[in-house]
């Protein structure tokens, strides 16, 4: 029986919304950077507000709102340095009500150590570390190589994610470098130089620039983030490349033998997302066990499949594709696998992620 290979998609980020699904002004202004307008002529002139409850009528007022409002802006200041953090708890309805009463909270608190006679005194909560690096790093105004156009597409294939639309495929961004780094501890001989060679190889059939960064000494780890600006500066984590087992990464426990993990963000502005960093792991314990064509090792066929994930390929119930499941006689990217990988390459520029 053949071998299973996996992908794994991170859940992303995004910015804070009202009740009603809205992005506020203020919101938008602070993740551009811009400044927020004053707003001393909010300053209230009578006893704080009470705590808001979980349930409210309709209707009692603009005076409720801006409070509101205001008390959740503070809240997530607090939670999230960057507008693009904390997407999963913000989208859950129970989380809603849990913030809304964490605005009442944090207002009542910032009202009660505000000085009476300097209103605009306000103290903020501190935003805490940074969860994603400043928006447009390594970005350029246009894309860095030609898009991939195919003559003949076929249907053959699928997607990981897709955009809000519904159809149009999430990707990486093509008017910035995809950096990887690669750990060769544990690694067959020449590991580095194949990986460079197979990067370079899902470049051409992406129109995208994957770019070597190096070696490195990071452990593999399913737990591992979408940035780490001490290890790597101050831009998203390079793609990290390398070959581990089960005790490593759980995941790779049984009959797997790779799995890929890609980080997405969305833009603050136009709202697309955007693939930003990842993984992919290669189980050793399982380069004996896999056949290859010719000389080839079989482990190499097992890089290329990771990498249609990297690129954003979804697994697809078609033993002809290479992005099926289970391993096979079939090593390299066919005629479905070549479509969607162009496809993936034909993205818009990402200047605000």
């Amino acid at each position: 029986m053949g071998l299973i290979l996996e992908s794994v998609s991170i859940p992303p980020d995004d910015l804070p919304r009202s009740h009603s699904g809205h992005v506020p002004e203020w919101v938008w202004r602070d993740a551009a950077g811009n400044p927020l307008p004053d707003t001393t002529w909010r300053a209230p002139t009578h006893p704080p507000y009470p705590p808001p409850r979980r349930r409210r009528r309709r209707g009692r007022g603009l005076a409720i709102f801006l409070v509101l409002l205001l008390g959740m802006g503070a809240v997530w200041w607090s939670q999230s340095a960057d507008p693009r953090a904390d997407l999963v708890a913000l989208t859950d309805p129970t989380t809603y009500s849990d913030l809304a009463d964490r605005a009442g909270e944090t207002l009542d608190d910032v009202l009660a150590r505000r000085n009476p006679l300097d209103p605009v005194a306000v103290p903020l909560p501190d935003a805490g570390p940074r969860t994603a690096p400043p928006i447009g790093v390594d970005e350029e105004v246009e894309r860095l190589a030609p898009a991939v156009t195919v003559s003949d597409p076929d249907p053959a294939h699928a997607f990981a994610a897709v955009q809000d639309d519904g159809v149009t495929p999430v990707g990486w961004s093509p008017c910035r470098p995809v950096l990887y780094v690669v750990n060769e501890d544990g690694a067959p001989s020449g590991f580095a130089d194949t990986v460079q060679a197979e990067m370079a190889a899902l470049g051409a059939a992406t129109g995208l620039v994957f770019t070597y960064a190096g070696t490195t000494t990071e452990a593999p780890s399913e737990q591992r983030a979408a940035y780490l600006p001490e290890q790597y500066g101050e831009r998203w984590a390079p793609v990290l490349i390398a070959v581990t087992d089960e005790v490593g990464v759980p995941y790779l426990g049984g009959d797997t033998a790779g799995v890929t993990y890609t980080y997405r963000a969305r833009g603050v502005r136009d709202g697309l997302w955007f693939l930003t960093s990842g993984a992919v792991y290669l189980d050793g314990a399982d380069f004996t066990s896999i056949g290859g064509p010719g000389s080839e090792p079989g482990w190499i066929a097992v890089l290329r499949h990771e990498l249609g994930h990297l690129g954003g390929l979804d697994h697809l119930d078609d033993p002809s594709q290479l992005m099926n499941p289970v391993t096979s006689d079939v090593s390299t990217f066919q005629a479905g696998d070549l479509t969607g990988l162009a496809m993936l390459g034909q993205g818009a520029c990402a200047p605000d992620v």
